[in-house]
């Protein structure tokens, strides 16, 4: 298993003095593309040889707004993702880190083989790790460095981003596809995308009744939603 390279702090993938500047479709072009090109070679998004271990991704701060709220209360929770190789559904155990402090810039989430932490519990080792850096949730003032903590005054430009990066630790243990899925799923069920209403409320019920331990909680209709494309 590789070792874990992303950072807990987002000034450690990106020059934050130049992306303050930026407007918000930038920065997202520049992180879902990688280009170097505005960003300190020493500070690029993603190294070309890690292309095939590693995602990014942009959510709308207002989303994960819903998103972190759920996360609060409901820490953990499972998802299959099939597995062309085998035909057959791989489960994945997601565990939340959240940071003590709620003004913390970043929230983690390790995604574990259920098998593996079913037998090893708190020691299982997660194959994959998935940031996501809260610094540019709110929008910031233009090129005035005196200004850069400041709001933004022109709402056209207030759309808030939070970059998400994930990264495969064990290759054997999902793709880079999978692990898309997953996330897709991961969003659906904690609220984030809109959708057919009645199908995300099924989704929140079963996430909610797996933290509680409730008894109402079926697998099988977690297969159901998880694999429904809607």
């Amino acid at each position: 298993m590789a070792a874990q390279t992303l950072p807990s702090t987002l000034d450690l993938i990106l020059d934050l003095s130049k992306i303050k500047s930026l407007t918000p479709q930038q920065i997202e072009y520049l992180w879902i593309t990688k280009a170097s090109s505005e960003i300190p070679a020493s500070k690029s998004t993603l190294r070309e040889s890690d292309t095939n271990s590693r995602i990014s991704s942009i959510i709308p701060s207002s989303q994960f707004k819903s998103l972190e709220l759920l996360v609060a209360k409901n820490k953990q929770f499972i998802l299959p993702v099939q597995n062309p190789a085998t035909q057959q559904l791989d489960i994945h155990y997601l565990q939340w880190q959240v940071p003590p402090s709620q003004s913390s810039d970043y929230l983690q989430l390790l995604v574990i083989k259920l098998a593996d932490y079913q037998r090893l519990g708190a020691a299982a080792p997660p194959h994959t790790v998935i940031y996501f850096y809260k610094d540019l949730s709110e929008p910031y003032a233009g090129n005035n460095p005196e200004d850069d903590e400041k709001p933004l005054q022109n709402e056209s430009l207030a759309k808030g981003l939070v970059l998400m990066k994930g990264e495969i630790l064990e290759k054997s243990a999902i793709t880079v596809e999978q692990l898309q899925f997953l996330i897709l799923n991961l969003q659906k069920f904690y609220g984030v995308l809109d959708g057919d209403s009645g199908l995300r409320n099924e989704r929140l019920r079963l996430l909610m009744a797996f933290n509680k331990g409730d008894p109402s909680f079926d697998f099988n209709k977690l297969v159901e939603l998880a694999m429904n494309t809607k």
